[in-house]
């Protein structure tokens, strides 16, 4: 079992209604972990940068402060999915068991 304290940054594939609000309330409650949301879809990941918070890809309430917070301090949206997952380490297989739920892997380092 992995210890919260050992983990120090995550990468989330998957940055729709579950990925990306999951993520910023992760990058904000635990703010020494960073956390990389990553998406083939372009046009949801430059939403998720743009400095204008109404352009959210998903509404939630009170998720705009959230992203401000953390955003470019410990939350960061890309399209480099590949870059991200060697960036962790990881090297076991990935599965997804439900196709709505993101995939989220963790790495040590």
């Amino acid at each position: 079992m992995i210890s919260i304290t050992h983990v120090r940054s995550i990468c989330c594939i998957g940055a729709g209604y579950v990925g990306g609000p999951t993520m910023a309330v992760i990058a904000d409650r635990c703010p020494q972990i960073q956390v990389k949301v990553v998406d083939l879809n372009a046009e949801r990941i430059a939403a998720w940068n743009d400095s204008d918070l109404s352009k959210l890809p998903v509404y939630e309430p009170g998720l705009d402060a959230v992203v401000a917070r953390c955003r470019g301090r410990n939350l960061h949206f890309s399209t480099a999915v590949e870059a991200a997952i060697a960036a962790t380490g990881w090297t076991g297989t990935l599965m997804r068991l439900n196709p709505l739920t993101p995939l989220i892997l963790n790495a040590r380092t």
